[in-house]
């Protein structure tokens, strides 16, 4: 069985993340105009990577959980899951030590007090899931329908 769910956007997000590439965009035409082309390359550049990176979508699958990028995807096993928890406080008070948050979401380490070390796989806090490990592995993510991919998930756990 292989369930796909968007990956939940927040409220603000399109309209920041439309600011943002514009003003990277906008940058980068200047630089070309002013033909300082190893400039313009700079801003461009961020663009593309922070696009590569943004989260697209979750689907569970042969007891794994496949966290889908543009072109590729990771992909975490199942095996030893102990807890499947949805809230949208989840993410309250906690904060990015090794990871990306920006325009298109969250996606490294984080900690909070609340839940301790953690990884991180987001793009609006409000549809939070809590995947919790035997081995103290935590990993968060925030699905459209975060009750769907909470039944899906324990329904893909290995026996």
């Amino acid at each position: 069985m292989n369930r796909y769910f968007k990956v939940s956007v927040a409220r603000f997000m399109p309209l920041v993340s439309i600011l943002v590439i514009g003003l990277l965009l906008i940058v980068g035409v200047v630089h070309v105009l002013r033909a300082q082309y190893g400039m313009a390359l700079i801003p461009l550049s961020f663009l593309v990577v922070l696009s590569l990176l943004a989260i697209r979508g979750y689907s569970i699958a042969d007891g794994k959980l496949r966290i889908h990028r543009l072109g590729w995807r990771n992909e975490v096993s199942l095996s030893g899951l102990l807890k499947v928890e949805t809230s949208p406080d989840l993410l309250r008070g906690a904060f990015a030590l090794w990871a990306i948050r920006g325009i298109f979401g969250t996606d490294g380490y984080c900690y909070s007090r609340s839940l301790g070390w953690f990884r991180t796989y987001t793009r609006d806090s409000r549809n939070a899931v809590l995947l919790e490990f035997r081995d103290a592995k935590r990993i968060v993510v925030t699905p459209e329908s975060p009750g769907s991919f909470a039944e899906a998930v324990r329904a893909g756990m290995p026996p």
